[in-house]
């Protein structure tokens, strides 16, 4: 399946533009094929539905991935951090 291309210029700050050609050299990509995947990943229907909630795809797609350990179940969210919290600190 053959899909027609259109030039695109973008004006984007030069520290963007800098990351993007290491970015782009590091992984063997063009800068134009990142942007195209990035504007179809914002355009895609998974995203289109989630972004009241500002879910990306990926996320999405990992949601249920992984357990919370059982002394967690029973908190919110709030609680959580505050455990964590003072975990980190007792380290």
């Amino acid at each position: 399946m053959s899909t027609s291309t259109v030039k695109l210029t973008l004006t984007i700050p030069e520290e963007i533009l800098k990351a993007a050609k290491f970015f782009s050299k590091k992984h063997k990509k063009s800068i134009s094929r990142m942007v195209a995947d990035y504007l179809s990943l914002l355009t895609s229907v998974p995203f289109a539905k989630n972004t009241s909630q500002n879910i990306h795809p990926l996320v999405a797609k990992m949601t249920g991935v992984a357990e919370l350990p059982s002394k967690y179940k029973k908190l919110n969210d709030k609680e959580i951090l505050e455990d964590l919290r003072e975990e980190r600190l007792l380290k």
